[in-house]
């Protein structure tokens, strides 16, 4: 690997990170989680990366987006917790990551890659949902906000 795409893999990394520590410090904010946003979002971003560095890193001329990345590292971290408040926070903070890429995916520079990415991501995310929704609580919750 060449020392500029060190820098700019260095970079995506660290602007991955960010971008998931903003999403679950919103989860923070709203009490739905006490951990340390920057922490959870280096593990996940870290797991992510050194699982797949020559993906993460362009070795297939081309890099994801970091948004990209982010959503991946939500997705792939959210079986590492335990049930819970960090494990509930991260399935909100992949929804709101979807949302964006739903409503602002046309802005962002998104290539083949990232649509691979998103589309592996969504895949899980139909296995996580299919798990959320067979919790009794789930289906208690759902009874009565139809009922309302």
């Amino acid at each position: 690997m060449s020392f500029f795409s060190k820098i700019l893999g260095t970079d995506l990394k660290s602007n991955s990170i960010t971008i998931t520590t903003n999403l679950l410090r919103h989860q923070v904010e709203y009490g739905f989680m006490n951990d340390d946003p920057r922490t959870i979002a280096t593990q996940l971003v870290n797991n992510v990366w050194t699982n797949a560095p020559d993906v993460f890193e362009g070795k297939f001329g081309q890099s994801p987006f970091k948004l990209t990345v982010a959503i991946y590292a939500l997705v792939k971290g959210y079986e590492l917790y335990p049930k819970g408040a960090t494990k509930d926070a991260i399935l909100i903070s992949i929804g709101n990551a979807f949302a964006e890429v739903q409503m602002n995916g046309a802005k962002y520079p998104l290539n083949s890659l990232d649509q691979e990415l998103l589309q592996e991501a969504d895949t899980i995310c139909v296995n996580i949902m299919k798990e959320v929704q067979a919790n009794p609580l789930y289906q208690e919750v759902n009874n009565m906000m139809n009922k309302a």
